[in-house]
């Protein structure tokens, strides 16, 4: 019976319709007070009734909505995937369409006061004379649920991000240890596929090696003790056959009630790092090799000087083992223990060390073949910090080294004896050969100068000409035998004054031009302003000149040309002595400077000379602080050069 029918029934009878009256008064407060929102909708979808709860979560009020159906809601409806929700889709329209219940959609609005999420169901009624069925929808305000899910699909999405992007990857087994998770990641990376792995015990999954039983029973141990996993590795292959190395780190879990569930943690791939103690596992055995096997002494000490480690070459040479000696300090050690002296040298030097510095020195230690001497060495190692944290003691086997040096040094003293002895002789030698040279040319002087009277014969005359002649050459070469002499033995008496450029020249043109008119040579001096003073020994000065100008006349065809030139520049003075003459091949460039050498040519035997004039002029430049240089071509001429820097100073 439709409400119509009853209201037509109780007509006659006043106390029904007030009962009715009350019963919908009844219904509509019930309706009203619901917390749920409630849509009449007739049969052609347009709202007949709001409650106040649904006026609040659409928004509108029921004057608003009466009359209009769900198209016409004003905001915008979206799914839960954030596209547009079709109205012919609306649950109430699907049920007018279908006749049938539609229940739990979820449906997004938007408007001015934001996006609100409901769930609707709706079913089909049938309204007072009404054939169609009608619709009453009931919904619910659900924002915080769907934005609680939200968050929790995007924290399990970050989660999922954070396992796959992070290093470590997680695992879970049940009680039995069986795996029934593992990070997809590592899953891609090792195993061929979940099925692969899960549902099966690590230790079946493990490359097993000979003797790691214990180490499986020990995991099993502590998980049955429901200890934590720390730090447990095993081999496994991946799909090409590869070895890795995997590390573990678990707890154990309980449900809610507290029944053991099984076991959660985490894990890396620690191949590269396994990969890399091996290797420096196996680096450190070749360098232990190496450095016991080293021919010569070396450890390593702390700052503090105590030994820590010594090589095999150091303990043999003592016949001790490295217990008997780590941990003391080292120059309390055998090889230190034979001089007081050395140790205190040592101790310094560690000091030192430990500060930073290098040291070394030659020390000797004891041996069981005797004592033997030791290129010592104290070399520190720095953090990367700069702090000193290691000592490195190093020593070298000098002994045959010493005794060659020993061998060396008595050779030397008697070479310089030799030399001395030399030196000795050729003054002795000098001295008795210049005393008669000295009366021969005396008196064949006063002779040639008819100091008595006139010769009787004019060939006597010739002959002692000859005589003086002789006499002067042979005084020359003993000159320069004796000026060799002082110089090696260091004693050459220089007498350094200011010195002017043209008077030297005038001084060396009065000694060699009749002997350069002789030969009919060009003699051509040229001097240069002099802009500032140069100090030298006047005497040793014009006698290398004069030497090197006799050189090129001796050198150089008559009709030909010699000069000098005296010069100033900013770097110093300068002397150049040139000739156009036969000039000296290039291999023959150091000979011309070596004690009595002289070079083989056709003019070797006929300009006389014992070779000493070239060696004699580079020391007497040198000793001055000047250098000397020659510049020739055979057939051209040759030309040398005097240098004296403005820091050079006579007697250097």
């Amino acid at each position: 019976m439709t409400s119509g029918e009853l209201e037509r029934d109780t007509d006659g009878d006043p106390g029904c319709s007030v009962l009715l009256k009350r019963s919908e008064q009844r219904y509509l407060a019930l309706v009203d007070a619901l917390t749920e929102g409630i849509c009449v909708q007739d049969s052609s979808g347009r709202i007949l009734q709001l409650n106040p709860a649904a006026e609040k979560i659409l928004g509108a009020s029921a004057a608003q909505m009466v009359g209009k159906t769900s198209a016409d809601f004003g905001g915008i409806v979206l799914r839960t995937d954030g596209s547009p929700f079709p109205a012919s889709e609306h649950p109430a329209m699907v049920v007018l369409r279908n006749g049938q219940p539609v229940t739990g959609v979820i449906m997004g609005l938007q408007s001015a006061d934001g996006l609100r999420w409901i769930t609707i169901n709706s079913v089909p009624v049938h309204l007072d004379g009404e054939a169609a069925p009608s619709v009453i929808s009931s919904f619910l305000d659900v924002t915080d649920q769907v934005e609680m899910q939200r968050r929790l699909a995007s924290s399990e999405a970050r989660f999922r991000d954070f396992a796959e992007g992070a290093g470590e990857w997680l695992w879970e087994i049940d009680t039995q240890h069986r795996l029934t998770y593992l990070s997809p990641r590592l899953v891609r990376q090792i195993f061929s596929s979940p099925a692969a792995i899960l549902g099966r015990r690590r230790d079946e999954i493990a490359e097993r090696v000979p003797g790691d039983a214990a180490d499986w029973e020990r995991l099993r141990a502590a998980m049955a003790a429901r200890r934590p996993i720390r730090e447990y590795i095993y081999r496994v292959r991946d799909t090409e056959g590869a070895l890795r190395w995997l590390c573990i780190n678990g707890k154990a879990v309980y449900d809610e009630v507290g029944t053991f569930i099984g076991y959660r943690g985490v894990g890396n791939d620690v191949t590269a790092l396994r990969q890399s103690e091996l290797a420096a596992h196996a680096s450190e055995a070749k360098f232990r090799a190496i450095f016991d096997m080293t021919f010569q002494f070396i450890g390593l000490l702390s700052p503090e000087g105590l030994l820590l480690e010594v090589n095999r070459t150091a303990l043999n040479a003592i016949a001790m083992d490295l217990s008997a000696v780590r941990g003391r300090p080292f120059w309390e050690t055998p090889w230190w223990q034979h001089s007081a002296t050395e140790r205190a040298r040592l101790k310094a030097g560690v000091v030192r060390a430990a500060a930073g510095e290098f040291i070394r020195f030659e020390t000797s230690h004891p041996t069981v073949d005797g004592l033997i001497w030791i290129d010592f060495s104290l070399s520190p190692v720095f953090d990367d910090d700069g702090r000193v944290v290691w000592i490195i003691p190093e020593g070298r086997d000098i002994t045959e080294r010493k005794a060659y040096e020993l061998e060396l040094i008595a050779a030397k003293a008697m070479a310089e004896a030799s030399n001395q002895s030399k030196s000795q002789f050729l003054a002795t030698m000098s001295h008795e050969l210049r005393t008669p040279l000295n009366a021969i040319l005396g008196y064949s002087e006063l002779v040639l100068a008819e100091a008595f009277g006139p010769i009787g014969n004019v060939a006597y005359a010739e002959y002692l000409g000859y005589i003086h002649e002789s006499g002067e050459r042979l005084l020359s070469v003993i000159q320069d035998i004796l000026e060799i002499s002082s110089i090696e033995t260091g004693n050459v008496d220089l007498l350094p004054e200011p010195l002017r450029l043209d008077d030297i020249a005038t001084k060396v043109r009065e000694l060699i031009a009749h002997y350069a008119g002789s030969k009919r040579l060009a003699l051509e001096i040229e001097v240069a302003a002099q802009d500032g003073p140069f100090v030298a020994d006047r005497k040793r000065i014009v006698q290398v000149l004069v030497n090197l100008l006799i050189n090129a006349v001796k050198f150089t065809d008559p009709g030909g040309r010699i000069g000098l030139r005296a010069e100033q520049s900013g770097e110093g003075t300068f002397f150049t002595v040139w000739d156009t003459g036969i000039g000296i091949a290039a291999e023959h460039m150091r000979k011309i400077w070596e004690p009595f050498g002289q070079v083989e040519n056709p003019w070797a035997h006929t300009t006389g000379g014992i070779g000493l004039g070239l060696t004699l002029a580079r020391h007497l430049v040198e000793t001055q602080g000047g250098s000397i240089a020659v510049d020739s071509m055979p057939g051209e001429g040759t030309r040398f050069t005097l240098a004296f820097p403005l820091a050079a100073g006579a007697g250097r």
